[in-house]
Order: C-alpha cells, then sequence, then structure tokens
C-alpha cells in the first residue's frame, strides 16, 4: 500500500515523539510509517508509529536504530546495509526498501533528516519517501540520483523486509509458544529446542518478547 505521510499533518502534528512535536521531530517515525505501511499493506499512521518508541527520539530526530526498535514491535526483519549503491539497489530488486538518514540538500535537510527510499525508476533513479516533502510540494514519483543521495547519507542505512509468515511465528515468546503448543495438542511441549531440535537463529534478532 503506497502512502505518503507529511510531518505536519493536523491529524498528528501536535502530537509527541518522545518529548518533541512530529511536526518538527517525527521524521523518522513518519519516513517508517511509510515503510511499515508500504510493506505490510496496512495504514500505518506516524502517530502509532511515534508511540512505539518514544525513547528513540533524540529531540532534534531519532537514534540510528529506529528500524531495529520497530523490528520487535511489527512483523519486519532489518539489517544495516553499507552506503553502496549496487548493494542498495540488490536489496530495492528484491522487495526491500531501505531507511536511512542524511544532512544536505533536498531530500535531506542542513539539521538531518530520515527517508526511505521504496524503489527505483527505469533510469536508475531512487524514489523515496520525504515527510518533509523538501522541494514544497507533495510529489509520489519525485526521484533522485542515487550517487547523490550516497554522499550525504550517513550510517543509518537499514534495509527493511516484511518477514514471512514462518519467521514471525518463529519470534513469538518460547512460553507463549508452549501454551499454544499444548492448548492445540493437548501434550506439554518443553522448549523450542525439544519442538525444533535447535534453537532458530532469527529469535534472536528481533521479535516480539524475546
Amino acid at each position: 500500500m503506497l502512502v505518503y505521510y507529511r510531518q505536519n499533518d493536523p491529524r498528528w502534528a501536535n502530537k509527541l515523539f518522545g518529548q518533541y512535536p512530529i511536526t518538527d521531530s517525527g521524521c523518522g517515525p513518519s519516513s517508517m510509517a511509510m515503510i511499515l505501511t508500504y510493506l505490510l499493506d496496512r495504514p500505518i499512521a506516524a502517530d502509532k508509529v511515534a508511540t512505539k518508541v518514544p525513547d528513540a527520539c533524540t529531540g532534534h530526530g531519532c537514534y540510528h536504530d529506529l528500524a531495529e526498535r520497530l523490528s520487535y514491535q511489527y512483523p519486519i526483519d532489518v539489517h544495516r546495509v553499507p552506503n553502496d549503491v549496487s548493494i542498495i539497489n540488490q536489496i530495492l530488486d528484491s522487495g526491500g526498501l531501505i531507511w536511512t538518514c542524511g544532512h544536505g540538500h533536498p531530500p535531506f535537510t542542513d539539521y538531518g533528516h530520515s527517508i526511505g527510499i521504496r524503489g527505483r525508476t527505469k533510469r536508475g533513479r531512487w524514489l523515496v519517501f520525504d515527510s518533509a516533502f523538501t522541494r514544497g510540494h507533495l510529489d509520489h514519483n519525485r526521484s533522485y540520483k542515487p550517487a547523490k543521495l550516497i554522499r550525504q547519507m550517513n550510517d543509518a542505512t537499514t534495509a527493511v523486509y516484511r518477514q514471512s509468515l514462518i519467521e514471525t511465528i518463529l519470534k513469538i515468546p518460547e512460553r507463549m509458544f508452549m501454551q499454544i503448543y499444548k492448548v492445540q495438542t493437548g501434550y506439554p511441549c518443553i522448549s523450542w529446542v525439544r519442538f525444533w531440535g535447535y534453537r532458530p537463529n532469527c529469535v534472536s534478532s528481533g521479535g516480539f518478547g524475546f
């Protein structure tokens, strides 16, 4: 689901991200709300995301691990990636999106700004989610040269994917899984190790309560 959110949208402009209004400091949750809405195919508002991670607000933006923090709240997989055009293109082509921060020319700002990269055009330019609309107007198809953005991006660059159903199941807290298994089968399940024969690697990289 493709949507564009403005930080100064009256529905949440004056709501708080941490201790600061979303209109001033909410580019992080606003850009992640667009990414989540796109990947999960359901509307997820900027203020909803902001309430999930209030301690991620720095006062002038957000910490660079915002996407990682949100992987504990939503069924997404995330990992940091280098600011390399070919690597980011591979992620976009494989169905992933990019969340990143930077300073400088639009779509970034002098003070720093978070955006999403949602795809690329036939000419190889990157399409972005920009909650500030630094060009002054909303344009779903505005694109930028990758080399220009790369020069301004910092180490926050993160690949974001939608989890598969099995990955989501594997992130259920162990205690909850044991209860579900007992209800469904009538037999106790001592642990993930007993059930699977090993502990899945993915449960250590996020999840709902691990």
